[in-house]
């Protein structure tokens, strides 16, 4: 179940919750265009939104020929838009998976960079129910052991809730550095993509992400805990859901979509963003230059560590990305099944 390229928008919303409990979270929404091409070529046009659902930021991201570029769009200072130049570093599959992201809802990333069987120590953990619908759980290397190298630290583990009933998609994911849970993603809505002449692709829509961890990378550390330290709630809109577009490399160009928005649904709020007063070279928004700057050194931090981590030939040799799992996992995830019904049956004549 495979097709070339995906863009569509979404939309949703997080809270960060403060170490101390009697403190209240911090909220925030976002809304964005993101596209998708099978070699990893990937666009994000994010808008980050104020409490009265206006925009107060814009950030542009790309990532094309394993290079990641980013850019603060937002028309509030000097210089111009126009006249920016983009932030470049290195960047592979994963680099734009982070707070805010489509990555953190659409896998298509992680699936197509998995490598062979005996790459990720595959082990079958049985059967759980989830929203009606049973799953396999497995738990299986992250990433291919080639890949890790001399890995410093915990090995990372995902622990992954197959819903065959849906063709293989993924209903829950779980990471972990070792035995510590990271992050959670579950997904809660999903939908049959139509796709032209093949049969349609099932699809998350909608999902929570919990991330369980907290990583300071000024002291090197990273601390796990009990409770989520934030949880990102995503909505992929339906109606904007397109697959097989005409993306070629230009498409994916921070320049080209600084000036105009990436897609009809977004306009209203880039029109927004320009409606503000003429740029200053020190006015303050919403969100302060500040807090953008950093958001921007992380993600090109991330990026590069993504980079250095990851094998570039291994999402890249296909024409076409996987939305479900691969061929090996699903096949033996069927072997499971087939076991599992054959032993039933047994148990039954005797």
């Amino acid at each position: 179940m495979a097709f070339q390229n995906i863009t569509f928008v979404y939309e949703g919303r997080i809270a960060t919750y403060p170490v101390k409990p009697e403190s209240e979270p911090i909220e925030s929404k976002f809304q964005g265009f993101y596209a998708y091409r099978s070699n990893v070529a990937t666009l994000l046009d994010l808008y980050t939104l104020n409490a009265n659902d206006s925009p107060d930021a814009r950030f542009l991201y790309s990532l094309l020929n394993y290079k990641f570029d980013l850019l603060d769009a937002t028309p509030d200072v000097l210089p111009r838009v126009e006249l920016r130049e983009p932030r470049t570093t290195a960047g592979g599959a994963g680099s734009l998976y982070f707070p805010r992201s489509a990555q953190r809802i659409h896998l298509a990333w992680f699936l197509s960079s998995l490598g062979g069987h005996d790459e990720h120590e595959y082990q079958y953990l049985g059967d759980e129910v989830l929203s009606g619908s049973r799953c396999h759980v497995v738990r299986m290397l992250r990433r291919p052991k080639p890949q890790l190298g001399a890995w410093e630290g915990p090995l990372p583990y995902a622990k992954l809730w197959i819903d065959l009933g849906k063709g293989g998609v993924v209903a829950r994911m779980e990471w972990f550095d070792g035995d510590k849970l990271s992050l959670r993603t579950s997904f809660d809505g999903f939908y049959e993509v139509p796709v032209p002449g093949r049969p349609s692709v099932t699809i998350p829509i909608s999902g929570l992400v919990e991330v369980f961890s907290e990583s300071f990378m000024d002291r090197g550390k990273t601390v796990y805990r009990d409770s989520p330290t934030s949880e990102e709630h995503y909505r992929i809109l339906r109606d904007t859901i397109k697959v097989n577009r005409d993306l070629r490399n230009e498409f994916f160009s921070i320049k080209r979509h600084a000036l105009a928005s990436s897609e009809e649904d977004l306009r209203a709020l880039l029109d927004q963003l320009k409606n503000h007063p003429a740029p200053k070279p020190a006015r303050r928004s919403p969100v302060s230059q500040a807090e953008r700057a950093k958001r921007l050194d992380d993600a090109l931090a991330e990026a590069d560590r993504q980079s250095s981590r990851l094998d570039a030939s291994v999402a890249a040799s296909s024409e076409q990305f996987w939305t479900t799992l691969p061929a090996w996992i699903l096949g033996a995830v069927a072997a499971i099944s087939l076991a599992i019904a054959v032993a039933y049956q047994w148990r039954k004549k005797i």
